[in-house]
Formats: C-alpha cells, sequence, structure tokens
C-alpha cells in the first residue's frame, strides 16, 4: 500500500474527490491534483487559485468545487469537464464571515456548510440561494438570500 506523506499532498493538506481524482489543498492558493490508480498517486497538476489561499475544500464530486480559507467566504467553483486555472476565476460567493473560514463541506446535493476560526457556522442552499447564518454556539440563526 502506497503511503500518503504530507509533503506530497501539501502543507495543509484538507482533501476531496472530483471527477475520480483527489484534489488536495497544498500551501497558499495552489491546489494539487492526483489521478488515483490501484494503489498509487500520480501528481497530474498544480493549479493556482487567484485572489484566494484555501484552507478548506469539499465538493460534489462531479461539477462544483467549495472553497474557504484566509479571504474570509466561502465561495462555490462550478466547472464542467476537467479542473483548471478556468474553474477558479468567476466563483459564486456563498458565504462571508468576520474571520477565516476553517472548513467547508458539501453534501453533493444542495447543502454547503462553513465554520469560521471564531465559530460561526452558516449554511448555503446551492438550489436557493439562500443562507443560514448562525452564531458562536450555533444560536440565533437567520436566514438570508445569496
Amino acid at each position: 500500500m502506497n503511503m500518503l506523506d504530507e509533503a506530497h499532498l501539501g502543507s495543509i493538506g484538507d482533501i476531496c474527490f472530483v471527477n475520480g481524482k483527489l484534489v488536495s489543498v497544498a500551501e497558499d492558493s495552489i491546489l494539487k491534483v492526483f489521478n488515483i490508480n490501484k494503489s498509487k498517486l500520480t501528481l497530474v497538476k498544480t493549479i493556482e487559485v487567484p485572489n484566494c489561499e484555501p484552507h478548506s475544500i469539499s465538493s460534489n464530486g462531479i461539477d462544483k468545487i467549495i472553497l474557504g480559507g484566509s479571504k474570509k467566504t466561502v465561495d462555490v467553483h462550478s466547472f464542467s469537464g476537467e479542473i483548471n486555472t478556468e474553474t477558479f476565476e468567476n466563483p459564486a460567493l456563498a458565504m462571508k464571515f468576520q474571520s477565516e473560514v476553517s472548513k467547508v463541506r458539501f453534501n453533493g446535493t444542495k447543502w454547503v456548510v462553513g465554520i469560521s476560526n471564531d465559530s460561526h457556522l452558516s449554511l448555503f442552499n446551492t438550489e436557493t440561494q439562500q443562507t443560514i447564518m448562525c452564531k458562536p454556539g450555533h444560536e440565533g440563526c437567520s436566514v438570508k438570500s445569496g
């Protein structure tokens, strides 16, 4: 079995799967895309994400990548075909936070969750473009249109 080392995947190391490939958040604004073949990972490409330093990544596995990080936003990147630099040029803003985004997750259908360093949590519905914003401790949630 092939061992995955942190230096190879990236220094931050959050990962997701997109179209049968492994995508990892590396250093600063870099994503790494890997092919998975049997028990071996092969680096296919390195992509610089403009105007973003992602800390967390998620995907529906098919045509959407969700990024959150130092920009204090959660962005939805839609694409068709292969992931490339153009994938990240015109994101849809899903959420804004007061501090850096520490974690994003996508349930693969319509819900994106974002959590910031100051413990704020928000949910974004990709179908209705509405955001449910919660204060620390997840109290006082309110819905806002996107």
